[in-house]
């Protein structure tokens, strides 16, 4: 068993996101914690059931509360806490357009959005 798993913009790659999240928790030590950094720009997770460009899904915040359903304590922590020259904003384009039609919880208005890092206590 572990103290700590960190996991990074690959829960888009498993077949089964629920047996994932269940398998991370499973070996992770009582007070351990998982930390997961996704990419969240829908607000329901889209799964495509096959694998499209080598994943499986485009994460969206509604996981966010999947993780709820498999750890004691889920903890948020959003890139905006910080100063302004720590933060990363990202910024996805098209034809020339930035893209702000992110969920709410990361959306920044004519930027993009924010990193979000879920702390998942065993």
């Amino acid at each position: 068993t572990y103290d700590c798993v960190v996991v990074s913009r690959v829960l888009t790659c498993p077949p089964d996101l629920e047996a994932c999240l269940s398998e991370i928790r499973r070996v992770l030590k009582k007070g351990g914690i998982a930390i997961i950094g996704e990419i969240y720009t829908h607000e329901k997770t889209v799964e495509f059931g096959k694998f499209v460009g080598e994943r499986s899904r485009e994460i969206g915040v509604d996981a966010i509360d999947l993780y709820r359903k498999h750890f004691d304590k889920v903890d948020l922590i959003m890139s905006d806490r910080y100063a302004g020259e720590y933060q990363l904003h990202n910024r996805i384009t098209r034809d020339g357009k930035i893209l702000d039609d992110f969920p709410y919880l990361i959306r920044i208005p004519d930027v993009g959005f924010k990193d979000v890092l879920a702390v998942c206590h065993a």
